[in-house]
């Protein structure tokens, strides 16, 4: 994949969907997926709704967890692209895309490119990763330590 060139080219959702597909190929599809949508905020919100709904499910469905944090503003990022909080919400996004990259079937895949990567850039994953995986605050497991329940 080739990446944009800038944040501002993410927004479009075109992107971000081929990254899933790429990590997830069996859950994630781009028919739905607007292409070439230049300017067009509502298919670029179409574009990233329709991304948020994949990734909700498969932390769901695959991952037994549930998305607990507010959820990105896509109608900002569709809206106001080149915003400054439109960046903030971007994160959002990257956050929860990581959190699917690390923690899917072929994790190993992507943990090994991460370690590719500058020591900086390995650590600022690391603590994004940490914010979906170890964190409350984003995503909770329903996994119920059932030896835990046995001591009460």
């Amino acid at each position: 994949l080739q990446p944009p060139a800038s944040l501002y080219d993410f927004a479009d959702g075109e992107f971000l969907n081929k990254i899933m597909c790429s990590i997830v190929p069996a859950k994630f599809t781009m028919s739905r997926v607007n292409k070439d949508v230049g300017e067009d905020a509502k298919c670029r919100i179409e574009n990233l709704n329709h991304l948020l709904k994949n990734m909700i499910n498969y932390y769901e469905e695959a991952l037994n967890s549930h998305v607990i944090c507010k959820l990105p503003d896509i109608r900002t990022i569709g809206t106001q692209p080149q915003a400054y909080v439109a960046g903030v919400e971007l994160e959002k996004l990257f956050t929860l895309i990581l959190g699917i990259a690390f923690q899917c079937d072929n994790n190993d895949t992507y943990v090994k490119a991460a370690y590719q990567l500058p020591e900086g850039v390995q650590n600022d994953l690391m603590t994004s990763y940490r914010e979906v995986h170890d964190s409350t605050n984003l995503v909770m497991s329903n996994y119920i330590d059932t030896d835990a329940l046995d001591k009460t």
